[in-house]
């Protein structure tokens, strides 16, 4: 089965000293080995050789109402990179819109980056393919970007193998420890109805598919008191049967005190990804998570995880997505 191709665009400013994104070499032949970089990684038969097969040029001077245009075509009929700029003349300056778009390739894919420049102006690309190699091209070229200049090719092979790493599964852990004075995270509510909701949107981040119903299935509690060596346990599951969230909370008797050790786990996640967070009162003492996702993903449930607990008391479903929200920010372009 053909993957369905998606199609992302993205644009940036650049000021008034112009697209020194790859200088000294220049945006036009600095910016080509870059584009057929993210092209090969659409389509990895992409390969024409790097051959000029065809070149023109022409302006035509008028006052406010000339132009011109150049051309330049690498590779060969069937398959390679064209350069195509578009110069208008205005009263007082001039603009360019220029762009080299990779033709040829397979599957439907397609691929374009360029420059619109008049004073200042903006960096633009459009991509058309399959994921995760869509979003691995708009990741790679946004953090081209972010180098402002002195980019060349090594640094876009870089990105892409940064890109295609940030996809690998991967399982993190996150501890923190509870405070002296208890377990207050979530207070008033309570560790288990606070942590809940807040565990649904670390879920709903790794797979936004995921939105089992809020019913409670199960409900069990058993404790036996025995000095020294009693315990028991809380049992609570939400959602339906194919998805849910768990809590299952071992409760141990000891000589002074009892401990705990519980976590809300969601259960049905795609992919076979994994989240479990939740609290040791009594072994560690600390809050724990752990999660296994793409390595990106994994990163900012972890990163909204830790920033949390450090909220401690007090902590919402709100100051959940508050988070979430600043730290897919932090990654997503402009």
């Amino acid at each position: 089965m053909t993957p369905p191709l998606v199609t992302r665009s993205h644009r940036a400013p650049f000021g008034p000293e112009g697209p020194a994104l790859c200088k000294p070499e220049g945006f036009i032949p600095g910016i080509y080995p870059i584009v057929r970089l993210l092209a090969q990684h659409l389509d990895h038969a992409f390969q024409p050789p790097d051959t000029l097969i065809r070149e023109e040029s022409y302006y035509y001077p008028a006052a406010g109402c000339g132009g011109g245009r150049d051309l330049e075509q690498r590779g060969t009929a069937e398959q390679g990179l064209t350069w195509d700029d578009t110069l208008t003349e205005h009263a007082a300056d001039e603009s360019a819109h220029g762009e080299w778009t990779a033709y040829g390739l397979a599957g439907g894919c397609a691929l374009s980056v360029g420059r619109y420049e008049r004073g200042s102006g903006d960096y633009f690309l459009k991509v058309t393919g399959p994921v995760p190699q869509v979003d691995d091209v708009l990741e790679a070229w946004c953090a081209l970007l972010e180098r402002k200049t002195g980019v060349t090719a090594e640094h876009a092979r870089e990105a892409l193998a940064h890109a295609v790493a940030s996809r690998a599964v991967v399982t993190l852990a996150h501890t923190y420890p509870i405070r002296p004075d208890g377990v207050l995270l979530c207070a008033p509510l309570g560790v288990v109805n606070g942590v809940y909701p807040i565990v649904r949107v670390l879920a709903q981040h790794l797979d936004p598919s995921y939105d089992p119903p809020d019913t409670v299935l199960v409900k069990e509690k058993e404790y036996t008191a025995a000095y020294r060596c009693g315990g028991g346990y809380d049992f609570e599951k939400r959602g339906d049967e194919q998805r849910f969230l768990s809590w299952y909370d071992a409760i141990t008797e000891h000589s002074a005190t009892d401990s705990a050790k519980g976590a809300w786990e969601a259960c049905g996640l795609a992919n076979g990804y994994l989240l479990k967070v939740g609290r040791d009162d009594g072994g560690s003492h600390c809050y724990t998570l752990n999660v296994t996702a793409p390595a990106r993903l994994a990163q900012e449930v972890v990163a909204v995880w830790a920033a949390l607990v450090k909220r401690e008391p007090g902590v919402t479903v709100e100051h959940a997505r508050e988070e979430l929200a600043r730290v897919i920010a932090l990654r997503e372009p402009a």
